[in-house]
């Protein structure tokens, strides 16, 4: 990584880190409206989507934060985790892959691995203490009801970019799915980059920063 992106890498960071620390915490709400009623809100769809992959690379991580913007005249929810693959390139290296790079098969794809919390996104905790093993297990994402034509979320892809021997496959380009229909959106990087090892999507969460902090309670602890 040159000297440049580093620098250039470093205030994104710093960026996103202040984003980030400024997220209110919240409670998680059910799927349901607030009305007599009780009508449930119906799942987002990609059709109603306009999804974006945008870069938020640091030193020696790649990071890219998916956002999804409801386009459409009525509210609709997302919860989970996206499924996302990257497609790994195969034949010569790209330039700024020389020396970092190995072919994959033509047609290969390698899918994120679900993750609560990553390097750079996911769901913390009011208290600031990392959540035990037990806690992460049971762990249900929040359900994010997005408004019509406002209703923003997001989610993170994290990997690390530098191998520590030898090379590593690399992707220019990734699917995004939700209930099994997928879309394709280039890296905002700009351009191609090593995937060694530390694949992981984080759960959708409600704003553009792919970062969200709620309430902590006792089974949450340590």
């Amino acid at each position: 990584m040159s000297k440049i992106r580093a620098l250039r890498s470093l205030a994104l960071l710093t960026s996103f880190v202040a984003i980030v620390g400024a997220v209110t915490p919240i409670s998680v709400g059910p799927l349901v409206t607030s009305s007599a009623s009780a009508s449930t809100i119906s799942r987002c769809q990609i059709s109603s989507l306009e999804i974006s992959a945008t870069n938020g690379d640091g030193l020696h991580h790649g990071v890219e934060i998916v956002t999804f913007k409801n386009v459409t005249n009525h509210v609709c929810a997302l919860r989970g985790y996206l499924e996302i693959k990257a497609n790994l390139l195969s034949g010569k290296a790209p330039k700024n892959l020389v020396g970092m790079y190995h072919s994959s098969q033509p047609g290969s794809h390698l899918a994120a691995a679900d993750v609560e919390m990553a390097w750079a996104g996911g769901v913390n905790w009011s208290t600031g203490i990392y959540p035990s093993a037990a806690a992460q297990k049971a762990f249900v994402p929040p359900i994010i009801s997005l408004p019509a034509k406002t209703g923003t979320a997001s989610s993170t892809l994290n990997w690390v970019d530098g191998p520590n021997t030898g090379t590593c496959p690399a992707f220019e380009e990734i699917r995004i799915g939700l209930a099994g229909t997928f879309v394709t959106r280039p890296l905002g990087l700009g351009f191609a980059d090593p995937l060694c090892y530390e694949f992981d999507v984080t759960p959708i969460v409600r704003g553009s920063t792919g970062a969200m902090t709620l309430k902590s309670t006792a089974k949450d602890q340590p």
